[in-house]
């Protein structure tokens, strides 16, 4: 293998491959130490040996080329994770912060919706309304309300829908 390299460096691509070929399935199985999604470890070991590939010239390789790949492939791994755990920190301390904000504006944004919402279900037509409420307030299923309405379970989607539609267009502000 260490013979590969100086063919690398001087831009045998059969070499590249041979070179990949001999290690990519192992420094799979290696990733998978650091990471358990197999998407992950596949994009980390591709990243070493296009990188590799890349900048063949510049890297001089003072041991073998094999131990130069697992050491990249840990490397990025640990660099992975640190990447990964400041970035939950971060979402994490985001949460936080927008819980802080959305708990003390809440009582005045649940009022508001619940007037806009109101106010949306009044300009409905009366029986799209009707409709509306057994299905949400009184939780009846659609052939409970076509039941109860004497009407098709068509109708009372039809009905829904234009309801739905109604409010996620009066309500879009909101959502």
């Amino acid at each position: 293998m260490e013979s590969l390299w100086p063919q690398i460096q001087s831009g045998s691509e059969s070499a590249f491959e041979e070179l990949f070929m001999q290690n990519y399935e192992q420094l799979i199985r290696f990733a998978s130490k650091y990471h358990h999604d197999y998407e992950e470890q596949r994009e980390i070991v591709q990243q070493v040996f296009a990188d590799l590939w890349c900048r063949r010239k510049e890297i001089n390789i003072s041991s073998s080329p094999k131990a130069y790949l697992y050491r990249t492939v840990r490397n990025r791994s640990l660099n992975l994770k640190r990447h990964e755990a400041v970035r939950h920190k971060h979402e994490e301390y985001r949460k936080s912060k927008t819980e802080n904000t959305i708990d003390a504006d809440q009582p005045l944004l649940a009022r508001e919706l619940q007037q806009k919402i109101q106010y949306s279900l009044s300009i409905l037509p009366d029986r799209t309304q009707e409709i509306f409420r057994m299905s949400r307030e009184e939780g009846l299923k659609y052939r409970e309300i076509a039941e109860a309405l004497e009407v098709s379970v068509k109708t009372v989607e039809f009905q829904m829908g234009k309801a739905l539609a109604a409010l996620r267009r009066e309500l879009a502000d909101y959502l």
